[in-house]
């Protein structure tokens, strides 16, 4: 597969979520913070479109965005905890509880979750510290390190840790790089999210 078809795969892929939640651009823009004038260059194939667009765009639609690596990823109910963005204040409040009723070490566990959820909340670093655990799984079956990695697409590995980390919002086109340096093909998809109703955190 070619860049170019798969940046036309997201981007079919994302009208049509918008088409199905009957949306209009304006409260898209509105809600995910994205400029009206950037997000018809984005579903046009005309821009970048960045991790965080993706994560963004699917939240305020309700989905999950999932990354199709064909390493047969099976989302689980650790990952469709970050996904509920609907229950965040909830699963915090009964967080903040749980550490005011405990001792110092699990009140440090549970500040520390607190602190994770928060970040999420603003800048989906633990959605992408997902995608990049199983990019780290990937590398390891052909046995490529992140110096080797980092070499092949001319980035600092520094910069490779942040993004494998989930500390950094890069662009899908590096996405696809690493992708297909690994031997791998990759493809972006969106699931409905309305059947997740957490009620509270479990440990």
């Amino acid at each position: 597969m070619e860049y170019k078809e798969f940046l036309n795969q997201i981007t079919y892929s994302l009208k049509a979520a918008i088409l199905d939640s009957n949306i209009s651009l304006n409260e898209l823009s509105k809600r995910t913070g994205i400029k009206k004038s950037r997000l018809i260059l984005l579903l046009n194939g005309k821009d970048e479109i960045y991790i965080n667009d993706i994560f963004s765009i699917s939240r305020v639609l309700g989905l999950i965005t999932n990354f199709d690596l064909n390493d047969n990823h099976i989302i689980s109910e650790e990952e469709k905890t970050y996904w509920d963005f609907r229950n965040y204040e909830k699963l915090i409040n009964d967080l903040k509880l749980k550490s005011e009723n405990c001792d110092s070490k699990d009140k440090e566990y549970y500040l520390s979750k607190i602190k994770i959820f928060q970040k999420n909340d603003k800048s989906y670093n633990m959605l992408r510290f997902f995608l990049g655990n199983r990019i780290e799984h990937l590398m390891s079956s052909v046995e490529l390190s992140i110096s080797e990695l980092s070499d092949y697409l001319n980035v600092t590995a520094y910069y490779l840790v942040g993004v494998l980390n989930g500390e950094e919002n890069y662009p899908c086109s590096l996405l696809f790089k690493i992708i297909s340096i690994l031997g791998n093909s990759c493809s972006v998809t969106f699931e409905n999210n309305n059947e997740i109703h957490l009620l509270e955190y479990k440990a």
